[in-house]
């Protein structure tokens, strides 16, 4: 595995001063596979852009007792976070009974059958507006707690306000799946890239423009 850090100074790629901090002070949770990524200078313009909001990821926060339903992002169509993710869910559900649980299709495969859950389930791709706005017909309050993979998270929150959620808290996991069929999230680099290219083209198109691996 490589250090992220060392791709974006070799890359000369410019980032946000509390990014940075991040990656010096934890450089064995930011790395990535392939060093033979070469972008062209207007996708590193791109890419700068995006890092230059600040933390691509969140860390929790919010009060859950404020939180009416809890609305859980899958990441990636693996298995290997969307456990964790399901496990989260879970906890939260054994501390909070009354909170109204809605889980997306890949995450309510591993969530135990006993649970009372909406699953949001369609057998084309979701996007994270699909699963924001379906939720909304199940359930008439608005107050939700977030669970999301933490570099998903911003998204999935911005997504959430724009739909019409209150959002009041956020619960995550940090893994990246490193064998998903998406090769948009299988590591770090892989994802700030299709992040912030998502804009002009889908994950798939992004993944086979740059052989992301």
């Amino acid at each position: 595995m490589r250090d992220l850090m060392n791709y974006f100074s070799n890359s000369d790629i410019k980032i946000h001063h509390d990014f940075a901090s991040s990656l010096r002070l934890n450089p064995q949770v930011f790395n990535y596979c392939n060093s033979s990524y070469q972008l062209p200078v207007s996708s590193k313009q791109r890419l700068e852009r995006y890092l230059a909001l600040g933390q691509p990821f969140l860390m929790p926060y919010g009060n859950l007792n404020q939180a009416d339903t809890l609305i859980a992002f899958s990441f990636g169509d693996s298995s290997d976070v969307n456990i964790q993710l399901s496990e989260l869910a879970e906890k939260i559900q054994d501390s909070y009974p009354n909170i109204h649980v809605q889980l997306q299709q890949e995450i309510a495969l591993h969530y135990p059958r006993n649970k009372q859950i909406n699953i949001i389930e369609n057998k084309n791709y979701q996007t994270t507006a699909d699963i924001a706005r379906e939720a909304l017909n199940n359930i008439d309050s608005r107050n939700v707690v977030v669970v999301a993979q933490s570099w998903h998270a911003k998204r999935c929150i911005d997504t959430c306000k724009q739909q019409g959620w209150n959002v009041v808290g956020l619960r995550c996991v940090d893994s990246f799946p490193s064998q998903d069929p998406q090769p948009w999230v299988q590591n770090p680099l892989n994802w700030l890239i299709k992040e912030s290219h998502r804009e002009i083209a889908t994950g798939q198109e992004i993944s086979q423009l740059f052989q992301l691996c």
